[in-house]
């Protein structure tokens, strides 16, 4: 996971998790561990992951992990929204973003392209 997670530009957009708190994880992975997914709880999608090897290897993981039980999810306002959309999920809430919240690994402007943020309109 971390070997994906480093080879995608946008890998910091991954929340990893310790080792100890996926054993108690259903995870699925790609044979080649390019990618996968983890459902924590029994209903919550969580470290959606890919090398980018194959572009739309995201869409099948978001599904499998709804069969198996997922339910819930969070992501940064990326690409993850767009997934999870096409598997059944809508936004619910959004937090506004906060610097001081972001990951170790995280750069602005490799996200500023794919950040989908609407500016308030001023009358």
């Amino acid at each position: 996971m971390q070997a994906s997670k480093d080879a995608n530009p946008f890998g910091a957009a991954v929340y990893m998790y310790s080792e100890s708190d996926y054993q108690n994880m259903k995870m699925f992975m790609t044979e080649d561990g390019s990618a996968g997914i983890a459902v924590e709880n029994g209903d919550t999608i969580v470290s959606l992951y890919s090398d980018g090897t194959n572009k739309n290897v995201t869409y099948a993981l978001a599904s499998l992990a709804v069969e198996e039980g997922g339910i819930y999810s969070d992501a940064f306002d990326t690409e993850l929204p767009h997934i999870y959309q096409h598997v059944g999920f809508k936004v619910v809430s959004r937090l506004k973003w906060d610097d001081t919240k972001a990951p170790d690994d995280w750069e602005k402007s490799t996200f500023l392209s794919l950040i989908h943020i609407s500016e308030p309109t001023r009358q």
